[in-house]
């Protein structure tokens, strides 16, 4: 049998604390304005502090969790950054919770004649027999393999994680009296980049299985924050926020430019995560049909559908780039706009989204003035226009969609195909 190691995020599992916008500009002495810090807790677990927005942090803790204990994030959170914090508080239990670890963000496939291996699934979900394994674990920040111990911490301006997990074939039935299924159906690979308020994602599956199987479904990116009450899908059927529905769901054939979602809570202080899928890969949707669902509501959860009915045999290898983003203060917020922004591929990041045809002008924050950009996807090909001193965007949009725009230095290659190239070559 070959003998691989992969790297691999099989959750994203945030829990968002309440912060509002009015707190006092105090000044944790854990997190700073230009950089994160990484800190070591007990029992595996690994923090990541960020400042979001004046006056609020955001965190993300990693650890084992979920049925096949798969190191993934366990929480992601925004508190108020107006206190002195100690080792203690990092241990404590959230104030309030949006998002738990119950459930899979990322992974898990639905396999004909075996069931959902992966994730946090048990096979023919029996609550006994695993169907995945952490492999490895391997974590570097600024480009330097950490080694902290516990109660050790540092700054730094981006964190990587590579998990290699096992994904195994629930058509074969586990032996006797065992607690985990023991014969592979793929290698699962996923880097991703900690920067900022968001998560860079690029997931690989190299399928090692000499029987072929028909995957029944394979959602990719997936979340359940909680408690949603609306949603934008640009290039999907709602170019501004609706209220969710527990069923909604659209087609590929209807909808073939969807790659990008928009969820923001119900209570105040309001709170929003954006999943952009970006066009590569199986982020083209080239294994959905159709009439196959790109987009499901379902158990309280969203779901970027990648793959539907697909036979999947040894030799085979399939990958998605996407990126996690979670924010309390959007840029424009006002119908027919909605643009906000990010940190990801070491870049500045703004997607700005309308929801009707029309020429629209967005005035961008002071801090992306006098910076060049370079736009990064663009899926209702849009006329786009900029004054980099002003900051002032002006587009013309003949339907309803999004574009995202790059900033950085002089000659940054910053297009979709150079990210692409970079996080998925190394994986």
């Amino acid at each position: 049998m070959k003998n691989v190691i992969f790297f691999m995020m099989t959750s994203v599992i945030p829990y968002l604390l309440s912060c509002t916008q009015d707190e006092d500009h105090g000044r944790s002495r854990f997190v700073g304005d230009d950089g994160m810090t990484v800190t070591m807790l007990g029992d595996g677990m690994l923090r990541v502090d960020s400042r979001l927005s004046p006056g609020c942090n955001i965190m993300y803790e990693f650890r084992k969790c979920m049925f096949n204990e798969l190191f993934t994030f366990s929480r992601v959170g925004l508190y108020p950054d107006r206190t002195y914090l100690s080792l203690s508080d990092f241990l404590s239990p959230p104030l309030s919770s949006i998002n738990t670890a119950t459930s899979d963000n990322i992974g898990p496939v639905d396999i004909a004649a075996g069931g959902w291996a992966g994730g946090s699934h048990s096979w023919r979900e029996s609550h006994k027999i695993r169907t995945a394994r952490t492999d490895s674990v391997t974590i570097t920040a600024d480009g330097v393999p950490l080694a902290l111990r516990q109660g050790d911490m540092m700054t730094a301006g981006e964190v990587e994680i590579r998990v290699s997990n096992t994904i195994f074939n629930p058509v074969i039935h586990p032996d006797s009296g065992s607690s985990s299924l023991s014969v592979p159906l793929c290698y699962e690979t996923v880097k991703y980049l900690v920067e900022g308020n968001s998560v860079t994602v690029a997931v690989s599956h190299e399928f090692v299985n000499e029987e072929p199987v028909m995957v029944n479904s394979y959602y990719g990116m997936q979340t359940n924050m909680t408690p949603v009450h609306e949603i934008l899908t640009p290039g999907g059927p709602d170019g501004f926020f609706r209220h969710i529905s527990p069923s909604m769901r659209f087609d590929k054939g209807d909808y073939p430019d969807f790659r990008l979602f928009v969820q923001r809570t119900s209570t105040r202080p309001v709170r929003y995560q954006a999943l952009w899928l970006l066009p590569v890969g199986l982020g083209t949707h080239q294994d959905l049909w159709d009439d196959s669902p790109v987009f499901i509501r379902s158990n309280e959860k969203s779901y970027h559908v990648l793959v539907k009915d697909r036979q999947r045999h040894a030799g085979m290898t399939c990958r998605w780039l996407g990126v996690y983003s979670w924010f309390n203060e959007p840029i424009v917020a006002e119908e027919p706009l909605f643009a906000y922004g990010l940190k990801a591929f070491e870049r500045d990041i703004v997607i700005v989204c309308a929801s009707a045809p029309g020429n629209y002008t967005v005035t961008l924050p002071d801090r992306y003035a006098m910076r060049p950009f370079t736009v990064m996807d663009n899926n209702a090909d849009m006329s786009i226009d900029a004054n980099i001193t002003s900051g002032d965007i002006r587009f013309r949009a003949d339907r309803q969609g999004f574009f995202a725009l790059g900033f950085g230095d002089d000659n940054d290659d910053i297009t979709i195909d150079s990210c692409a190239n970079r996080f998925l070559r190394e994986i």
